[in-house]
């Protein structure tokens, strides 16, 4: 939720509403609307028939990530390494969507994310035979907490799960530009 605030700017939504956007029930998004609230993250204004639905607002750009920013966590659960040839949609993840982004080099594997919660969708492709994994051409596949096609615009997994998914690199370069990218932001202050 605080991403989709994030990417949507002048967004004044209710709880109903974005129950319905982001794919979750009422009572997550409650629960989420609310938690931001009180982080001083969102406004809200009463209205509606009965005057008593709240439609919520982020506050301003320059203190919305940086007071927010630090409540995020990773959002991969698990990796695995499937068949490269595997029809599905899912998202450019990893190095590979930051090396789409910036002048970094693509990682030799395709990194891809998904859902975890669809994991059935492509069980008899998963490969866990490690000798297999190393000799094979085959894709890694970061299982996500979340739906990552939620906040996508692209076929690239959205700017700050993704900088989230990485982590802190001990590779310089990926420091770079990972800062680089975020720069070019409006949300971003240094």
């Amino acid at each position: 939720v605080f991403l989709y605030f994030l990417y949507n700017k002048e967004l004044l939504i209710n709880t109903t509403e974005l129950a319905e956007k982001i794919g979750t029930s009422k009572m997550t998004a409650s629960r989420a609307l609310n938690d931001l609230y009180l982080l001083g993250l969102l406004t809200y204004e009463v209205d509606g028939k009965t005057g008593r639905s709240k439609s919520y607002k982020r506050i301003d750009d320059t203190y919305y990530y940086d007071k927010g920013s630090k409540y995020l966590k990773n959002p991969v659960s698990k990796v695995v390494y499937v068949d490269k040839d595997i029809a599905y949609d899912f998202r450019v993840a990893g190095l590979e969507a930051l090396s789409t982004e910036t002048m970094l080099n693509p990682p030799k594997r395709s990194v891809r994310a998904m859902d975890k919660q669809y994991i059935r969708n492509i069980k008899e492709h998963i490969v866990t035979n490690e000798d297999k994994i190393a000799d094979m051409n085959l894709m890694e596949l970061e299982l996500w907490d979340y739906d990552p096609r939620i906040l996508s615009k692209n076929e690239v997994v959205d700017l700050v799960s993704l900088i989230m998914s990485i982590g802190k690199s001990n590779d310089e370069r990926v420091e770079i530009a990972i800062e680089e990218r975020l720069r070019s932001e409006l949300w971003y202050t240094v």
